[in-house]
């Protein structure tokens, strides 16, 4: 089971490395931050349909609509300048301790019964730098 986390992160990793830019190339933007994501699945230790969503740190983002009501396990990818992510019912605003859930490498394999009540709705994510 610890074989199929370390493949899937692996895969994680991967995937937000090949949304960087190559060096010397700009996207226009005025200040670039880093990309980041968040892991997740259908079922309790990273098993079942498991996605990705990619972003860039400090930018609340929505995660797919699909996915509300179905994740059990979710985790943050792994970089050394991010200091956890936060998942939100609300669009990051006014999040309140009771609304939200703390996400740090490598995650949380299995969601207790209120982090499952808060995943029923469209959620958002936001990571932090140090």
């Amino acid at each position: 089971m610890q074989s199929k986390l370390l493949t899937f992160i692996t895969i994680a990793v991967q995937a937000a490395a090949a949304l960087a830019l190559p060096a010397g190339v700009s996207n226009n933007k005025t200040r670039q931050q880093p990309v980041t994501g968040v892991y997740y699945c259908s079922e309790p230790n990273w098993q079942g349909e498991c996605g990705h969503t990619s972003f860039e740190i400090e930018h609340c983002t929505p995660l797919p609509a699909e996915w509300a009501g179905r994740i059990k396990s979710i985790g943050s990818d792994y970089l050394p300048y991010q200091n956890g992510c936060q998942y939100t019912r609300a669009d990051c605003v006014e999040a309140y301790p009771e609304d939200a859930v703390q996400i740090t490498f490598p995650g949380i394999a299995e969601l207790n019964a209120t982090q499952l009540e808060l995943f029923q709705g469209p959620g958002w994510v936001n990571c932090f730098t140090p």
